[in-house]
């Protein structure tokens, strides 16, 4: 069920891709078997409509994305399942930016929620390709921001994206395209203030979706 409240915007995270809900959206009874034994191919990415609202409320305040899995899985037969837990925590994750994990728990589970509190994450589609090691900041000579941070607009400003492989790199500024190119990488001048997001596609499949940066 889709939640079509939208006078009522006072959050400041938001869900933009669950596998299971991108997963049935096309599902009717004629299809389903096949997408059943073929899940990958029902995945099309985060509806417009949700990245529509994310970025206008990013044009408000900074609002941090995350992706999910809605995971239950299914027995058919004993030890014979569909969309098993292995299987699904292998698609959509959270990659979350953070110094090094000491091993204490109470440490390591206050770095993730304040890297998911403070949007330094981007989401990602595992299963197309490992997508660790790709990174999106803004920088000049003298300051640097990465995913969630923010940066004063000043001379020389260029954003740097690198991917793990070449893809379809989008760079978005205030949800508008401003850059694409196939490559591994992607630099750009920035000229203007506002919120600059990054999207990425492999082989015509969604596969990276960043937190912005936001140019004051």
């Amino acid at each position: 069920m889709s939640w079509i409240v939208e006078d009522s915007l006072n959050f400041h995270g938001i869900e933009i891709w669950a596998y299971m809900h991108d997963w049935i959206e096309d599902i009717h009874p004629f299809n389903l078997l096949y997408y059943l034994l073929h899940p990958e191919r029902a995945i099309t990415g985060p509806s417009k409509q949700v990245l529509e609202l994310w970025d206008r409320l990013n044009a408000i305040r900074p609002t941090i994305a995350i992706g999910g899995l809605d995971a239950h899985a299914r027995y058919i037969l004993p030890f014979i399942s569909v969309f098993s837990y292995k299987k699904l925590f292998n698609t959509i994750r959270t990659h979350i930016l953070s110094t090094p994990f000491s091993g204490n728990s109470c440490e390591d589970t206050k770095k993730v929620y304040s890297a998911l509190r403070n949007g330094r994450s981007y989401i990602a589609y595992d299963f197309l390709a490992e997508t660790s090691g790709f990174s999106f900041m803004v920088i000049d000579g003298n300051q640097r921001a990465v995913i969630g941070g923010e940066i004063k607009l000043a001379n020389d400003l260029v954003s740097q994206i690198k991917c793990p492989q070449i893809a379809k790199i989008s760079l978005l500024h205030n949800g508008a395209v401003v850059k694409c190119v196939n490559d591994r990488f992607l630099n750009y001048d920035v000229k203007s203030p506002g919120s600059y997001r990054v999207e990425v596609y492999l082989k015509n499949k969604p596969w990276i979706f960043s937190n912005p940066i936001y140019v004051r």
